[in-house]
Protein backbone atom coordinates (compact mmCIF):
# COMPACT_ATOMS: atom_id res chain seq x y z
CA UNK A 1 0.00 0.00 0.00
CA UNK A 2 1.56 3.11 -1.20
CA UNK A 3 1.46 5.94 1.56
CA UNK A 4 0.76 9.58 0.48
CA UNK A 5 1.64 11.86 3.69
CA UNK A 6 1.14 15.57 3.08
CA UNK A 7 0.19 19.12 4.78
CA UNK A 8 -3.05 19.90 4.36
CA UNK A 9 -3.75 22.91 1.67
CA UNK A 10 -4.66 26.11 3.31
CA UNK A 11 -8.10 25.54 2.09
CA UNK A 12 -8.40 22.03 2.98
CA UNK A 13 -7.00 22.69 6.71
CA UNK A 14 -10.00 25.73 6.88
CA UNK A 15 -12.35 23.21 5.84
CA UNK A 16 -10.83 20.81 8.64
CA UNK A 17 -11.46 23.43 11.24
CA UNK A 18 -15.39 24.17 10.33
CA UNK A 19 -15.77 20.35 10.14
CA UNK A 20 -14.61 20.22 13.72
CA UNK A 21 -16.65 23.50 14.56
CA UNK A 22 -19.92 21.33 13.38
CA UNK A 23 -19.31 18.55 15.15
CA UNK A 24 -18.33 20.41 18.41
CA UNK A 25 -22.09 21.66 18.31
CA UNK A 26 -23.79 18.30 17.41
CA UNK A 27 -21.87 15.78 19.54
CA UNK A 28 -18.29 16.14 20.75
CA UNK A 29 -19.32 18.91 23.53
CA UNK A 30 -21.70 16.68 25.01
CA UNK A 31 -19.45 13.90 25.01
CA UNK A 32 -16.09 15.49 26.48
CA UNK A 33 -14.09 16.13 24.00
CA UNK A 34 -11.47 19.12 24.67
CA UNK A 35 -11.95 21.66 22.17
CA UNK A 36 -8.34 22.67 22.35
CA UNK A 37 -7.78 19.93 20.10
CA UNK A 38 -9.97 20.82 17.37
CA UNK A 39 -8.17 24.32 16.15
CA UNK A 40 -4.99 26.11 16.10
CA UNK A 41 -3.91 27.70 19.57
CA UNK A 42 -4.77 31.27 18.97
CA UNK A 43 -7.28 33.17 21.08
CA UNK A 44 -9.17 34.35 18.11
CA UNK A 45 -9.61 30.70 16.45
CA UNK A 46 -11.44 29.54 20.28
CA UNK A 47 -14.12 32.18 18.84
CA UNK A 48 -15.01 29.79 16.73
CA UNK A 49 -16.27 27.33 19.34
CA UNK A 50 -17.53 29.57 21.69
CA UNK A 51 -20.21 30.87 19.85
CA UNK A 52 -22.86 28.65 17.51
CA UNK A 53 -24.06 31.87 15.94
CA UNK A 54 -20.80 33.61 14.52
CA UNK A 55 -22.01 37.10 12.05
CA UNK A 56 -20.63 37.12 8.54
CA UNK A 57 -18.05 39.70 9.38
CA UNK A 58 -16.93 37.96 12.44
CA UNK A 59 -16.13 34.23 10.73
CA UNK A 60 -14.33 36.24 7.90
CA UNK A 61 -12.74 38.10 10.87
CA UNK A 62 -11.20 34.63 12.16
CA UNK A 63 -10.66 33.23 8.42
CA UNK A 64 -7.83 35.72 7.81
CA UNK A 65 -6.54 35.22 11.50
CA UNK A 66 -6.25 31.62 10.23
CA UNK A 67 -4.58 32.59 7.01
CA UNK A 68 -1.87 34.10 9.08
CA UNK A 69 -1.37 31.02 11.21
CA UNK A 70 -1.17 28.95 8.18
CA UNK A 71 1.24 30.80 6.39
CA UNK A 72 3.65 31.40 9.79
CA UNK A 73 3.45 27.55 10.49
CA UNK A 74 3.12 25.72 7.26
CA UNK A 75 6.56 24.76 7.79
CA UNK A 76 6.40 22.72 10.96
CA UNK A 77 3.13 20.41 9.05
CA UNK A 78 5.80 20.00 6.69
CA UNK A 79 7.94 18.33 9.44
CA UNK A 80 5.27 16.71 10.81
CA UNK A 81 4.42 14.69 7.42
CA UNK A 82 8.34 14.15 7.37
CA UNK A 83 8.27 12.18 10.53
CA UNK A 84 5.47 10.48 9.66
CA UNK A 85 7.26 9.01 6.27
CA UNK A 86 9.14 6.84 8.26
CA UNK A 87 6.55 4.89 9.83
CA UNK A 88 4.96 3.26 6.39
CA UNK A 89 5.64 -0.81 7.85
CA UNK A 90 3.72 -0.47 10.58
CA UNK A 91 1.19 0.91 8.73
CA UNK A 92 1.58 -2.40 6.11
CA UNK A 93 1.29 -4.64 8.54
CA UNK A 94 -2.22 -3.48 9.63
CA UNK A 95 -2.80 -3.08 5.72
CA UNK A 96 -1.56 -6.85 5.41
CA UNK A 97 -3.52 -8.07 8.22
CA UNK A 98 -7.11 -7.37 7.32
CA UNK A 99 -6.10 -7.82 3.56
CA UNK A 100 -5.53 -11.63 4.69
CA UNK A 101 -8.95 -11.63 6.24
CA UNK A 102 -10.88 -10.64 3.48
CA UNK A 103 -11.08 -6.79 4.03
CA UNK A 104 -11.04 -4.59 1.57
CA UNK A 105 -7.49 -2.48 1.90
CA UNK A 106 -6.94 0.46 -0.17
CA UNK A 107 -3.84 0.61 -2.97
CA UNK A 108 -3.04 3.69 -1.50
CA UNK A 109 -3.94 5.67 1.25
CA UNK A 110 -3.60 9.69 2.11
CA UNK A 111 -3.07 11.08 5.42
CA UNK A 112 -3.35 15.31 5.56
CA UNK A 113 -1.89 16.95 8.12
CA UNK A 114 -3.42 19.78 10.05
CA UNK A 115 -2.86 21.81 13.05
CA UNK A 116 -4.01 20.27 16.73
CA UNK A 117 -4.36 17.19 18.41
CA UNK A 118 -6.12 13.84 17.30
CA UNK A 119 -7.27 12.34 13.97
CA UNK A 120 -10.26 11.63 11.68
CA UNK A 121 -11.12 9.47 8.43
CA UNK A 122 -13.42 10.35 5.46
CA UNK A 123 -15.93 7.86 5.07
CA UNK A 124 -16.09 8.57 1.52
CA UNK A 125 -12.29 7.98 0.39
CA UNK A 126 -8.91 6.70 1.50
CA UNK A 127 -8.07 9.70 3.71
CA UNK A 128 -6.85 9.95 6.91
CA UNK A 129 -7.17 13.55 9.17
CA UNK A 130 -4.48 14.03 11.24
CA UNK A 131 -4.20 16.98 13.71
CA UNK A 132 -0.26 16.63 14.76
CA UNK A 133 1.18 19.99 15.45
CA UNK A 134 1.07 19.59 19.20
CA UNK A 135 2.12 15.27 19.81
CA UNK A 136 5.50 13.14 19.47
CA UNK A 137 5.88 11.37 15.79
CA UNK A 138 5.30 8.43 17.84
CA UNK A 139 2.11 9.69 19.51
CA UNK A 140 1.03 10.56 15.45
CA UNK A 141 2.06 7.73 14.16
CA UNK A 142 -0.26 5.64 16.53
CA UNK A 143 -3.38 8.10 15.72
CA UNK A 144 -2.58 7.64 12.14
CA UNK A 145 -2.87 3.85 12.74
CA UNK A 146 -6.20 4.03 14.55
CA UNK A 147 -7.76 6.19 12.19
CA UNK A 148 -6.79 3.65 9.70
CA UNK A 149 -8.27 0.51 11.36
CA UNK A 150 -11.27 2.99 11.47
CA UNK A 151 -11.55 3.44 8.07
CA UNK A 152 -10.94 -0.88 6.87
CA UNK A 153 -13.71 -1.48 9.18
CA UNK A 154 -16.51 1.25 8.45
CA UNK A 155 -18.35 -0.66 6.10
CA UNK A 156 -17.73 -3.91 6.35
CA UNK A 157 -18.38 -3.55 10.14
CA UNK A 158 -19.36 -0.45 11.80
CA UNK A 159 -22.09 0.31 8.86
CA UNK A 160 -23.06 -3.56 8.62
CA UNK A 161 -24.26 -3.48 12.50
CA UNK A 162 -25.21 -0.03 13.19
CA UNK A 163 -22.59 0.19 15.91
CA UNK A 164 -22.17 3.45 17.85
CA UNK A 165 -19.72 5.78 18.54
CA UNK A 166 -18.73 5.06 21.93
CA UNK A 167 -18.85 0.89 20.71
CA UNK A 168 -17.10 2.12 17.97
CA UNK A 169 -13.93 3.14 19.22
CA UNK A 170 -13.93 0.41 22.14
CA UNK A 171 -13.46 -2.10 18.80
CA UNK A 172 -10.98 0.10 17.35
CA UNK A 173 -8.74 0.20 20.65
CA UNK A 174 -9.27 -3.43 21.05
CA UNK A 175 -8.01 -4.37 17.62
CA UNK A 176 -5.19 -1.48 18.18
CA UNK A 177 -4.20 -3.53 21.16
CA UNK A 178 -2.66 -6.35 18.56
CA UNK A 179 -0.24 -4.19 17.27
CA UNK A 180 1.22 -2.63 20.44
CA UNK A 181 -0.77 0.59 20.00
CA UNK A 182 -1.88 2.18 23.48
CA UNK A 183 -5.90 2.81 23.64
CA UNK A 184 -7.17 6.69 22.09
CA UNK A 185 -10.05 6.99 24.25
CA UNK A 186 -11.55 6.11 27.82
CA UNK A 187 -11.05 2.58 27.99
CA UNK A 188 -11.99 2.23 32.21
CA UNK A 189 -15.62 3.22 31.25
CA UNK A 190 -18.59 0.47 31.51
CA UNK A 191 -19.13 0.50 27.63
CA UNK A 192 -15.10 0.01 26.70
CA UNK A 193 -15.57 -3.03 29.68
CA UNK A 194 -18.79 -4.31 27.60
CA UNK A 195 -17.27 -4.46 24.50
CA UNK A 196 -14.12 -6.05 25.56
CA UNK A 197 -16.18 -9.40 26.28
CA UNK A 198 -16.73 -10.19 23.10
CA UNK A 199 -14.00 -8.06 21.39
CA UNK A 200 -10.67 -9.35 22.30
CA UNK A 201 -7.20 -10.84 20.10
CA UNK A 202 -8.96 -14.64 19.44
CA UNK A 203 -11.90 -13.06 18.36
CA UNK A 204 -10.11 -10.48 16.22
CA UNK A 205 -7.84 -12.98 14.33
CA UNK A 206 -10.56 -15.31 13.89
CA UNK A 207 -14.08 -13.69 13.66
CA UNK A 208 -14.44 -9.92 14.13
CA UNK A 209 -18.03 -9.74 12.15
CA UNK A 210 -18.66 -12.55 14.55
CA UNK A 211 -17.81 -10.68 17.39
CA UNK A 212 -19.57 -7.65 16.84
CA UNK A 213 -22.44 -8.94 15.45
CA UNK A 214 -22.92 -11.22 18.68
CA UNK A 215 -22.27 -7.33 21.14
CA UNK A 216 -24.35 -5.68 19.21
CA UNK A 217 -27.58 -8.26 19.26
CA UNK A 218 -26.47 -7.90 23.00
CA UNK A 219 -25.60 -4.32 23.30
CA UNK A 220 -29.28 -3.66 21.75
CA UNK A 221 -31.15 -6.26 23.18
CA UNK A 222 -29.78 -4.33 26.47
CA UNK A 223 -30.91 -0.89 25.34
CA UNK A 224 -34.23 -2.43 25.12
CA UNK A 225 -35.00 -3.78 28.60
CA UNK A 226 -33.84 -0.63 30.09
CA UNK A 227 -36.60 0.76 27.88
CA UNK A 228 -38.85 -1.26 29.06
CA UNK A 229 -37.48 -0.63 32.93
CA UNK A 230 -38.19 3.08 32.35
CA UNK A 231 -41.84 2.80 31.38
CA UNK A 232 -42.99 0.67 34.21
Amino acid sequence: MKLNIRPMTEQEAWNHVLDGRFFWFDHRQQMGYNRENLIPNDPHMRRLLETKDLSADEEAGIRKTFRKIYQQHFSKLESKAAELAAYSAGMQEIADFFAARGYAVPNELDVLITFGTGGSYSNSSNIVYLCATRRTADRNYQTMRHEFIHLLIEHPIIRKYNVPHILKEAVVDEISRLFGMRPEQFENNDTYKFAGNYINSDSIKTELDGAVKRMMNDYNAMLARERVAQNN
